[in-house]
């Protein structure tokens, strides 16, 4: 079941990729579907709130990317607030894939990290693709359900083990553009944007990842934070830095 819905997440990128924003939409919700059944079912537990049940030594602490961003065509905001517009690929050989010291499958959709990761993927591509669609019309109603599912995503993260690294960067990756855009869907006079945006500068500060990061996202994201910090300044009435 998790394999089929990692498919159609792949195939949804393809059509996203295509230009074909509807029929991406419809790909992705069917994935999402399955994602939210596997978790539920197969792996006993509510979706979105599965606790990684593995030892430290049950596989080897090698790291595993398991995302491969697409830049995707410009949604047509007008808006100087750069939007982490790539949509995130689950590789399928990453499904067999197998740890070089141990030989044991390094990805399993029996592990409650890996689908818990996998779902996240999966929720922001959603919300990306709603994101864009409010972009594209200036459509509050499609904003707010990319708000909702950046939040359910970010949600979902948290519950991804804090002692299992092996997807670490994939899961660096997932925090920054989630937060990123959450923060250009919400109120920029609340407290909360402050807050994302706060989270958006420590993990810029994450310099082992941030070096992977292509080079025209790290400075739009930098930009970002630029803004943040004036817009901030601006409110407060303190003196900008």
């Amino acid at each position: 079941m998790m394999n089929d819905a990692i498919r159609l997440n792949n195939e949804a990128v393809l059509l996203l990729r295509e230009g074909k924003d509807f029929s991406a939409m419809q790909t992705m919700e069917r994935a999402l579907e399955l994602g939210k059944m596997h978790a539920s079912r197969s792996l006993s537990m509510p979706f979105g709130r599965a606790k990684s049940t593995l030892g430290s030594s049950s596989l080897s602490p090698g790291k595993v990317c398991i995302h491969r961003p697409f830049r995707l065509n410009s949604c047509g905001d007008s808006s100087s607030f750069f939007l982490y517009n790539q949509a995130l690929e689950i590789p399928t050989f990453v499904l067999e894939a197998r740890d070089e010291a141990t030989g044991v499958v390094a990805c399993s959709v029996d592990d409650e990290d890996f689908v818990n990761t996998c779902c996240t993927i999966m929720i922001f591509n959603m919300a990306l693709l709603f994101h864009r669609r409010g972009c594209h019309q200036n459509g509050r109603r499609f904003l707010s359900k990319a708000n909702a599912l950046y939040s359910l995503a970010l949600q979902i993260l948290k519950n991804v083990s804090r002692g299992q690294r092996r997807f670490e960067f994939t899961v660096f990756t997932l925090r920054l553009a989630i937060a990123n855009n959450l923060a250009h869907v919400t109120d920029q006079s609340s407290s909360h944007w402050e807050e994302l945006m706060e989270e958006v500068c420590l993990l810029m500060n994450v310099e082992d990842y941030t070096a992977f990061l292509e080079s025209d996202v790290a400075m739009g994201i930098q930009m970002n934070i630029f803004f943040a910090y004036n817009h901030m300044d601006s409110v407060t009435g303190a003196p900008a830095a």
